[in-house]
């Protein structure tokens, strides 16, 4: 069993919970790496707002079992955004190629475990998910060891981000593409978004861009 496996499996019970006692929940969403991503000489990790939708009529239990159910959902299923067109995964793959990564052999998390009807959490939701589950996102982040790691979820969502990493400093965005940003501060290691700092990381280059709800199927 590998580290995320363990993760998920110690966190299970909880995750099953919240879903079943919070009406509108939808499933967790949980992550795979795959051989893939662990190839590449550039690991990116990608971190959006919540899914819309997560396969919600996938049943799940209160055994461990359900909770490799959806790693596999997420790893052979979704695929990455394997056939998705919305303006998330074109971002995603327009850096893959930026990178020079592999098409879909990158990480992909949320700053929120679940959605809620659908949509982002009212904040107070939100507060009582990350007080559960930011744990996760730090270890899913901690486990990956990426080079880079790139969270479209925009302003709205920085105090979020300070409540996971209370060390984060943010700096303004130069008036450029999101393309030539990227690419310019990774060749030279210049992050547009100073931090988060990320714990037991070997110090992976972090940076903050607006991007559109991520769109997820069902």
């Amino acid at each position: 069993m590998d580290s995320l496996a363990r993760v998920y499996r110690k966190h299970w019970a909880k995750l099953f919970r919240y879903r079943k006692t919070n009406r509108g929940c939808s499933n967790p969403l949980l992550i795979d790496l795959s051989a893939d991503y662990w190839k590449q000489s550039t690991k990116l990790f990608v971190v959006g707002q919540q899914t819309n939708t997560w396969y919600n009529r996938h049943v799940i239990s209160n055994r461990p079992t359900s909770a490799e159910s959806l790693v596999s959902i997420y790893r052979d299923c979704f695929r990455l955004g394997y056939g998705y067109n919305p303006i998330f995964w074109q971002a995603v793959r327009q850096l893959e190629v930026t990178l020079g990564i592999a098409p879909h052999a990158v990480a992909w998390s949320n700053l929120n475990r679940f959605d809620l009807r659908g949509i982002r959490p009212s904040s107070e939701e939100e507060n009582e998910m990350g007080t559960l589950f930011d744990d996760l996102l730090r270890a899913e982040i901690r486990l990956a060891r990426p080079d880079v790691v790139i969270f479209f979820s925009g302003p709205s969502f920085d105090d979020h981000i300070r409540r996971v990493w209370p060390s984060s400093r943010f700096s303004a965005i130069p008036p450029r593409s999101a393309n030539s940003c990227v690419t310019s501060a990774t060749q030279t290691y210049q992050p547009i978004l100073s931090g988060p700092t990320i714990p037991d990381s070997s110090g992976p280059v972090v940076f903050g861009v607006p991007c559109c709800p991520l769109y997820a199927d069902d």
